[in-house]
């Protein structure tokens, strides 16, 4: 990153005096129209690249849905078979990985064409990273051995990924339950090898 730019991942941070933005309105979040700002303390304007990543569940109609009844919002569907008693998991088993990563190993995904580094681990999480050069910081994956998947932490804005402090803070979190996989980015575990 040169001196003439910031990244940031909880808010627009002025590459002047470095003060960092709150994104607590709607606008901070829109990439099409939000490109500039000046900065409340400096008061000098910057230029502003938004990235946001968005996904989508869709699921079928319920069988036992009438033709009827309007449909079900995902929250309502959960909601009703919450209230039903009955499973509200209808995704098919993931098979749970025996295997033990540690902290140096190289871990090569199928979906992916370059390894991850695994930066730390314990019996069930191995936080891996590799290079994301363009924009001079780190892609992460959270490996879950006993879920079977891999895939980002389950919050907006994470805490970061980069340095040795971050990822063992990472690990604290996962273990005491604070975060977790990505329900809704979250893919079956690919491992292609490890070396």
């Amino acid at each position: 990153m040169s001196e003439n730019e910031t990244y940031s991942t909880e808010g627009p941070k002025c590459p002047f005096c470095g003060n960092e933005f709150t994104p607590d309105e709607a606008h901070y979040f829109d990439e099409m129209r939000y490109t500039s700002e000046t900065c409340d303390s400096c008061g000098k304007d910057f230029d502003v690249d938004v990235y946001t990543q968005t996904s989508w569940t869709c699921t079928k109609p319920s069988p036992q849905q009438h033709r009827d009844e309007p449909p079900l919002s995902r929250s309502n569907e959960l909601e009703r078979v919450m209230m039903d008693g009955a499973s509200v998991c209808n995704t098919p088993e993931r098979k749970a990985y025996d295997m033990k990563l540690k902290t140096g190993d190289r871990i090569k995904f199928a979906a992916e064409k370059q390894p991850y580094r695994v930066r730390v681990a314990d019996d069930r999480f191995a936080v891996c990273t590799k290079p994301f050069n363009l924009r001079k910081t780190v892609l992460y994956t959270i490996v879950d051995l006993e879920q079977g998947v891999r895939g980002a932490d389950d919050r907006i804005f994470s805490e970061g990924y980069e340095t040795d402090e971050e990822i063992a803070q990472a690990l604290k979190r996962l273990q005491a339950g604070e975060i977790e996989v990505s329900r809704r980015n979250r893919v079956d575990l690919d491992i292609e090898r490890v070396y």
